[in-house]
């Protein structure tokens, strides 16, 4: 005897693609209010897609960059510890507020998850690139 379970919410799939795809229809717009408010309800269903994240990374570097978004993508990197797209999101987070040990932790957290991921190993060089750039760091003088 087979046994189907069948979803509380059949249409959520469909629900979300749909709100997917009106994310980036707002976002080629410009309202970029409107895009970042459909495209939060799939990212925080789907932590893992890489997909929805560049969508929704299109999207914050247009209304600001990821401060905007930080308490956001902070509660989702606490409730999904094994997700790459948003441990890098949470190193930018940290990068952009000059944290760089932070940074780095989010940005060798997801090194660790995948290290065969190239924009992983870039985000680590570019995290020491700003530190070395920046009025913080050691020149080496003692």
């Amino acid at each position: 005897m087979c046994m189907l379970t069948i979803s509380r919410h059949p249409n959520r799939e469909r629900r979300d693609t749909m709100r997917i795809h009106l994310a980036d229809a707002y976002s080629l717009r410009g309202d970029l209010s409107n895009a970042l408010k459909h495209i939060k309800v799939p990212a925080e269903r789907w932590p893992d897609s890489r997909d929805i994240w560049n969508i929704f990374t299109r999207i914050v570097v247009g209304v600001g960059g990821v401060r905007q978004t930080a308490k956001f993508i902070g509660n989702l990197r606490k409730e999904h510890p094994s997700s790459v797209p948003l441990a890098l999101l949470q190193g930018h987070v940290y990068l952009q507020n000059y944290s760089y040990a932070e940074a780095l932790a989010e940005y060798m957290d997801a090194f660790r998850l995948d290290p065969q991921e190239s924009l992983v190993m870039l985000c680590i060089s570019n995290l020491f690139a700003n530190y070395a750039c920046s009025r913080n760091a050691n020149d080496g003088r003692g």
